[in-house]
């Protein structure tokens, strides 16, 4: 890394589940660990959303991945839950795709966050001009 950074601070961070809207509401992520999930969303880079899953001890059995942006229209959103059901498992996507569905989806929603893994934030907001720790 010190190639690619040289002097520079090097901060990393990862994308990790924060809560998962279930049939009965928000609830942890622990609400994953073991369960088995069909995931499905229109994001360019759905590898990240099963790392999150998975890592939240979800085991993805399944996926449909649509375009990054995908416009759900009529039937989509059926056949990815007539797949679930069939499979016995639990559809999930992310909040970027929920808001493009129904409210009444039935379908688990994980919303994610950045979390560091170095360092913590303030140290990325030290490096930013006229910021004073």
């Amino acid at each position: 890394m010190t190639r690619i950074a040289g002097a520079r601070p090097l901060l990393t961070a990862r994308l990790v589940a924060s809560r998962v809207r279930t049939p009965s509401g928000w609830e942890l992520p622990d609400v994953l660990a073991g369960r088995r999930v069909l995931a499905f969303a229109g994001i360019g880079r759905p590898q990240g959303f099963v790392a999150v899953l998975e890592d939240a001890g979800a085991e993805v059995v399944a996926t449909r991945w649509y375009r990054d942006h995908h416009r759900y229209v009529e039937g989509d959103l059926e056949r990815v839950v007539a797949d679930a059901a069939a499979r016995g498992v639990i559809a999930v996507t992310t909040t970027k795709d929920a808001v493009k569905l129904p409210s009444a989806a039935q379908v688990w929603v994980v919303e994610a966050e950045m979390r560091p893994e170095t360092g913590d934030w303030n140290a990325l907001w030290r490096l930013l001009p006229g910021e004073r720790s």
